[in-house]
């Protein structure tokens, strides 16, 4: 799987992903973008083409229940980080994948 990474909505050369089409938005009630912003890093799902408008790596099947391959039937993706800039950080990170509407069941 193959994934951009931002910075405030910037790649690691420079490029400004935010305004691009294909870039997953979360905006607040306020309308402030939660995935832009200082310190907000976000890890983008690429089919390894590096073009977020183009179906993302998570796309699903002509095989799953709904037969698009522009949906996905994951729910969930889990993620480690050992290391950034040779510092650990020993991170475990769980995100659901889903359209914006459920959110989080927290118990």
């Amino acid at each position: 799987m193959a994934c951009v990474i931002t910075v405030n909505g910037r790649d690691a050369t420079g490029k400004k992903r935010s305004d691009e089409a294909g870039f997953p938005h979360d905006f607040a009630a306020s309308g402030k973008d939660l995935n832009v912003g200082e310190g907000v890093i976000l890890f983008i799902a690429d089919d390894g083409d590096n073009d977020l408008s183009t179906i993302n790596a998570f796309g699903g099947s002509t095989k799953d229940s709904d037969q698009r391959i522009d949906t996905t039937e994951i729910n969930q993706i889990r993620l480690s980080v050992n290391k950034i800039n040779n510092s650990p950080i020993r991170a475990f990170y769980t995100v659901t994948v889903d359209d914006g509407t459920t959110g989080d069941n927290i118990t």
